[in-house]
């Protein structure tokens, strides 16, 4: 029992290290390099707002530059978190829905395929961000379930064999404790 809670501590304490680095070192650096390709991907944008040799609606490069912007000043917050937040304000608020449904069939119907292929880019940068983002968390979920199954496991084992558990003498059972006991020291 000592051995299992000090690797049970030991573990925690590694996954502590792990989490602190990750957070304080790797996802700010991953969280730059987002940031660049979304700046990179409104300098496209843009020019394409200058030039618009293709005659695209305004209002399209507007919103595009309003998503971009926005995914640049959240990119941080782009996690399960927000995302529930998301669906349920999609859910409950009709107007809401409504809004982005139509954007969404807006953007859809535009033609150019510079404007679309900046679309797909800032799908995959959020894909990216959301995926740097909840690393950490799949992780350690992932890792915590470990225990869980084996624990769940057990205790049907347990279920499966009680009978025959409960069909040893005392002595029987006073001789496998003991056993266990001394196996464990």
């Amino acid at each position: 029992m000592v051995a299992f809670l000090l690797w049970g501590t030991l573990a925690l304490l590694l996954l502590a290290v792990i989490h602190f680095g990750y957070e304080a070192i790797v996802l700010p650096s991953l969280h730059t390099a987002l940031r660049y390709r979304l700046f990179a991907l409104r300098d496209r944008l843009r020019r394409l707002k200058y030039e618009n040799e293709e005659g695209v609606d305004p209002r399209v490069l507007r919103y595009l530059e309003q998503s971009i912007n926005g995914a640049v000043r959240f990119l941080p917050g782009l996690d399960l978190v927000s995302l529930r937040a998301f669906l349920k304000a999609y859910k409950q608020d009709k107007e809401f829905r409504e809004l982005i449904r139509k954007r969404v069939k807006f953007l859809d119907s535009c033609s150019s395929d510079e404007v679309q292929q900046i679309r797909k880019d800032l799908y995959r940068i959020g894909r990216d961000a959301n995926l740097a983002n909840n690393a950490v968390m799949a992780t350690i979920l992932l890792l915590a379930l470990i225990p869980i199954v084996w624990v769940v496991h057990n205790f049907i084992k347990l279920r499966n064999n009680l009978s025959s558990m409960l069909s040893v003498s005392e002595n029987e059972m006073d001789q496998i404790l003991r056993k266990a006991k001394t196996l464990s020291a």
